[in-house]
């Protein structure tokens, strides 16, 4: 089934509008998704996703954005958009982006591996290992390849 059988009819029109506008490399304003139900909100989480996915960052990145301003207290929406500015070599947004996403779910181990991945770019070193500590406490025990990024992450910092 199409995503857009899933779409309400205003939705499906906002959605539509979007599209255009990312593909016409248009700025998009807040007032553009802001209307849009969970189930709606998702299924445009799910757009981004897929630009990220086929590597159009800049259009992902778009998309996290405008999601942010219809739910601001959505950790999944500043992760994504944490991991895409690194795509893109924001990784000072990347910060940013995680350390929201941190606020609103500090218990999230892969968050704070991801902060510590963007700390590393940035040469702030001390930072990263405090992040990855954080990571590792938090982190299931059985969770291997977790503690396998962990160690790797940890040499790449002169531990």
């Amino acid at each position: 089934m199409r995503a857009n059988s899933y779409l309400s009819l205003l939705a499906r029109k906002q959605i539509e509008s979007i599209v255009r506008k990312i593909r016409s490399k248009s700025s998009l304003s807040p007032l553009d998704i802001i209307e849009l139900s969970e189930k709606d909100l998702e299924l445009v989480y799910s757009m981004g996703y897929t630009f990220y996915e086929s590597g159009h960052y800049e259009k992902a990145k778009s998309l996290f954005l405008k999601l942010i301003f219809s739910n601001p207290f959505q950790p999944a929406y500043w992760k994504a958009l944490g991991c895409t500015s690194q795509m893109l070599k924001e990784s000072a947004d990347s910060v940013i982006y995680y350390s929201v996403a941190l606020l609103i779910e500090p218990n999230d181990p892969a968050l704070h591996l991801y902060a510590a991945k963007a700390l590393m770019d940035l040469d702030r070193f001390d930072e990263a290992r405090g992040a990855l500590l954080k990571a590792e406490e938090l982190a299931p025990k059985e969770d291997i390849d977790f503690h396998s990024q962990l160690e790797v992450l940890y040499e790449r910092c002169g531990n």
